[in-house]
């Protein structure tokens, strides 16, 4: 059985009741804590079998965030990196979703948008149906940000943002990262990818080199079941600059796996598109995508070690 914490990505509201040691401890002592990191592109809350919501649908069911909870809390993470999550947003029944799971799983959380469709005012004034990405800690968080990444590049289809979240593991600094970068061509994704990893360089450092986990959607596959020798190169080439800045791959650096590791489309996964890169502080020790339907992707857990 696995000691210690556990790390996933999603957003979340504001813990309560949770402490975390702010006594020093020895590398000895620090040493082999285990964390496990999930991450998990919610579709706006919508279930794999259900239709989001939008201008052309006169009516629907709405999202699940129940459902998305739930899948969340079998998977037991310390942190969780989300994307396409929605506040305040006419098509997600008015609600912040990250607050709303934060506080079913007793996480804290931070949101940040990245686009919003337009300013309506529908859920009330001054709301403007922000989605973004999001992220959930069982540890208290003590700082966030985020940065927008390059718009005017080819195929661009909407703003994408980097979001993140600093908290203390004991005594220690970490950061985790949420980033979902386009799905439409390699010449957008090259140079979002390159502005976010110079901003996580700028934030570990700014954090004393945190301990740090990078998580999200990438929209590149190097595991196809169709065996795709173009995309797979193209997957190959957004890997290669995550783990030419220093991450690792915990898919394929885990020694065991729970399952297949393909993520997209949930009910008949057959491309690995959404990665939990390890930083140098951690040995990776497990990985697995959970089968679920509660969104069109499946939530990718990797368990972590500190060396």
């Amino acid at each position: 059985m696995r000691g210690g914490m556990r790390i996933i990505t999603m957003a979340a509201a504001a813990i309560t009741g949770l402490g975390v040691a702010t006594t020093a401890v020895t590398a000895q002592e620090y040493a082999g804590r285990e964390l496990r990191v999930v991450t998990f592109n919610i579709q706006h809350g919508y279930p794999a079998d259900r239709k989001p919501c939008d201008a052309t649908t006169s009516s629907c069911a709405g999202p699940d965030l129940d459902r998305i909870a739930e899948r969340i809390r079998k998977l037991n993470p310390d942190v969780v990196s989300l994307q396409e999550v929605n506040r305040d947003h006419r098509f997600g029944n008015c609600v912040d979703m990250a607050a709303e799971l934060g506080k079913k799983l007793g996480m804290d959380h931070r949101f940040h948008r990245n686009a919003y469709q337009h300013p309506t005012h529908k859920c009330g004034a001054g709301k403007n149906e922000d989605t973004g990405n999001a992220i959930l800690s069982k540890f208290p968080i003590t700082g966030t940000g985020k940065t927008d990444l390059p718009k005017d590049v080819p195929g661009q289809d909407k703003p994408r943002t980097l979001v993140w979240a600093s908290f203390t593991v004991d005594g220690k600094p970490m950061v985790a990262y949420s980033l979902h970068i386009s799905h439409l061509y390699q010449d957008a994704r090259i140079p979002q990818l390159k502005a976010a990893l110079a901003s996580v360089a700028q934030v570990n450092k700014a954090h004393g080199n945190a301990m740090s986990v990078l998580s999200g959607d990438f929209n590149a596959a190097v595991d196809r079941a169709d065996g795709d020798q173009g995309k797979i190169t193209e997957g190959k080439q957004v890997v290669n600059l995550v783990t030419d800045a220093g991450f690792t791959d915990g898919w394929q650096a885990a020694p065991k796996h729970t399952s297949q590791p393909y993520t997209h489309k949930a009910d008949n996964p057959t491309i690995r598109i959404d990665y939990v890169f390890a930083g140098p502080s951690f040995t990776v020790t497990q990985a697995g995508a959970l089968n679920t339907r509660a969104s069109d992707h499946r939530p990718v857990a990797v368990d972590l070690r500190v060396k």
